[in-house]
């Protein structure tokens, strides 16, 4: 079995999914999905783009290349983006070269606004 092919089955399992609900979520026929799984066949460059999509991870990852699933800068930046995003809710100073930001309310509002649709974004982009 290659690595698409348990890459495929682990992700439809742990979705909770069995071949033929994935089917009907998505674009490729249940025996297709059993063929990609078991290694008979490989999926053409738009069937496994929906995969990746679907599943919310990279075409790396799915190929064997990576073993990340997500790209790692975009997890990492939505990492720092999720703990500025409660600084600023929390409205907790900034501390930066020994200084901290003061700043008013309704900018830390604007700002805290700002970041939140930015990770909006993101996760719509990645998941």
């Amino acid at each position: 079995m290659g690595i698409f092919s348990k890459r495929l089955r682990e992700l439809r399992e742990e979705a909770g999914l069995s071949q033929k609900k994935l089917s009907e979520k998505t674009s490729v026929s249940a025996a297709s999905i059993g063929y990609y799984e078991n290694g008979e066949r490989e999926p053409g460059l738009d069937i496994a783009m929906e995969f990746a999509k679907f599943f919310g991870v990279t075409l790396d990852y799915l190929a064997g290349l990576e073993d990340c699933r997500q790209n790692k800068d975009m997890s990492a930046q939505l990492k720092i983006a999720a703990e500025m995003r409660g600084l600023l809710r929390d409205k907790r100073p900034i501390i930066g070269a020994g200084n901290a930001l003061i700043v008013s309310e309704e900018l830390w509002l604007k700002i805290a606004d700002a970041v939140e649709g930015k990770c909006a974004l993101w996760q719509e982009k990645w998941n």
